[in-house]
């Protein structure tokens, strides 16, 4: 069967059920939905949980075929700064109390910023380097046990200027930041013995597509299944919603259906889809705060 998704539409694909989300979470924030408004709200969460399995293998893939990593990182950097400075914002308008809200929804970028920075270190061809990779999951895990009062919190104007640093998906990075690597090694060295190949390992710069795809469809699938079991448990992640993201799972077909090609691109919708996060939230968040209002 031919797979019919570029890159591109991968993109797009994440952009829209990411907005869907996004639209879901101000409506429960500011305007308490019930009834078939609620509904509603839940199906368009569901639909959301398509959007972070599908931005975290793109992520992936531009680490694979970027040419300047740097630049790469740089750009995820500036986001995160610009969705931080947006954080600040929200709670100058708003008010405190807005704080306690965007530490639970996070600043998508910093959890694309710390996988790249340990992507950059785990596969590094200098192996002396790559223990730095546990940084990032160090400033991970913090997160996630800031966000469920493992570790006490200040308030006030520190807890406004420190919301945008907070990780979206802190639960779950804390697990993938492990398995990935592991995953990648067990599947190339499976395919090794498959093939009877003699040849070492190869760089994960040098991966196959399709072991990629592999690697990210059992790695979303263990996800999924961490957070039904995580469901009966909420005490251990009292701050996640973990019956919501059990349906990443739906993400699978999407990423099963890659055909390991870019698809379209040029400058004008590289920078257009940057733009896009920053602007949609800024439009989603005025309107629905001003119907609230």
């Amino acid at each position: 069967m031919k797979r019919p998704f570029s890159s591109f539409i991968l993109r797009c694909i994440a952009a829209f059920t990411m907005t869907l989300d996004h639209v879901a979470k101000m409506i429960q924030v500011f305007l308490t939905p019930t009834g078939g408004l609620s509904i509603a709200c839940n199906v368009l969460s569901i639909i959301g949980r398509i959007a972070y399995p599908v931005f975290l293998f793109l992520l992936v893939e531009g680490f694979v075929y970027t040419k300047n990593l740097k630049k790469y990182m740089l750009r995820m950097g500036i986001m995160a700064a610009i969705i931080y400075a947006g954080f600040v914002g929200a709670t100058f308008v708003i008010g405190d109390g807005i704080s306690y809200i965007l530490i639970y929804l996070g600043n998508i970028f910093i959890d694309l910023l710390l996988f790249l920075v340990f992507f950059y270190f785990i596969f590094h061809e200098n192996k002396k380097l790559r223990w730095l990779s546990i940084l990032p999951f160090i400033y991970n895990l913090l997160i996630l046990l800031i966000q469920n009062f493992y570790i006490p919190y200040f308030t006030g104007l520190a807890l406004n200027l420190t919301a945008g640093l907070f990780a979206q998906y802190a639960v779950l990075n804390v697990f993938i930041f492990p398995l990935y690597p592991a995953l990648y090694y067990l599947v190339s060295f499976i395919q090794k013995k498959i093939r009877h190949s003699e040849e070492s390992i190869p760089s994960f710069k040098n991966s196959s597509f399709n072991v990629r795809v592999i690697v990210f469809t059992i790695l979303v699938t263990i996800l999924g299944v961490l957070c039904h079991v995580f469901t009966y448990f909420p005490k251990l992640f009292s701050a996640i919603n973990f019956v919501t993201q059990t349906y990443m799972l739906i993400a699978l077909p999407f990423i099963l259906l890659y055909n390991g090609k870019k698809g379209f691109s040029n400058k004008i919708s590289q920078i257009a889809f940057y733009l896009y996060y920053p602007l949609h939230l800024v439009i989603i968040f005025s309107v629905v705060y001003l119907i609230s209002l």
